[in-house]
């Protein structure tokens, strides 16, 4: 492949806006097209077709929304099957929604104004305790990423700071977020909190990541090219500093 023709990374979204418009039709058509029994009898050719549900007792129509909803989890699962791994189900939904308070929804760096994340906490996030990242796609929730802090607040904004070479680790995030967006341009990012003391929340924040463990909690292995790329950056960095102390 020539340099000029690098294979672009291929985005969900496009195929999944074809593919809507269909599934809208189909759905319709579903929906409105008269059963077979109702021709005979000469029924109302426009009557919604009705179905009954795994129970057999209520009748129920097909849901667009959540039918879109299913395709462009199987699309983006498909991109990145992975993922699939981390989704959480129904229950671990529910039992989240119960340990954690939602304190920032749509937590999205690349997309946000700074201001406006700073000033959407709570005042409840300027204490100690743990958080965790959660990731919207569609109708699915996926764990990120499960950390503690002294102060919720004072974490969100070392998030928010430009990269630091002497903590690469508060940029991950957003690392993260900007490798997504371009897979998903969709997917949100909720951050939830619980209050937990100072002398608590070290053995609750082990105890969270073995029960859930979440994606960017694991310890991700690297090729040789990218470790070499890396240490080579480092080097550059440090370097350049170094020049720049004993120039004085």
């Amino acid at each position: 492949m020539a340099q000029g023709d690098r294979k672009q990374p291929y985005n969900s979204i496009g195929t999944f806006e074809c593919l809507q418009g269909l599934t809208r039709y189909l759905v319709l058509f579903i929906n409105t097209a008269p059963s077979q029994k109702m021709r005979r009898q000469g029924g109302d050719r426009h009557e919604p077709r009705q179905y009954r549900s795994h129970a057999g007792d209520k009748p129920c129509k097909i849901d667009i929304h959540f039918t879109l909803g299913i395709i462009k989890n199987v699309m983006t699962t498909q991109i990145l099957p992975g993922l699939e791994a981390f989704r959480l189900s129904r229950e671990g939904q529910k039992e989240l929604e119960t340990k954690f308070q939602l304190v920032l929804d749509d937590a999205n760096f690349i997309t946000r104004r700074k201001e406006e994340i700073r000033h959407a906490l709570p005042g409840t996030c300027n204490s100690s305790g743990v958080y965790f990242w959660v990731m919207n796609v569609g109708e699915f929730r996926y764990r990120l990423y499960i950390g503690k802090t002294n102060s919720l607040v004072r974490r969100v904004a070392d998030y928010l700071k430009e990269f630091q070479a002497h903590s690469p680790n508060d940029y991950k995030i957003r690392i993260f977020q900007e490798a997504i967006l371009e897979f998903e341009p969709m997917a949100k990012f909720n951050l939830y909190f619980m209050q937990v003391p100072l002398d608590a929340y070290t053995t609750l924040e082990t105890k969270l990541i073995r029960q859930y463990d979440p994606l960017l909690n694991r310890r991700a292995k690297v090729g040789k090219a990218a470790r070499e790329s890396f240490r080579n950056a480092f080097a550059a960095f440090y370097r350049a500093g170094f020049e720049t102390l004993l120039a004085k």
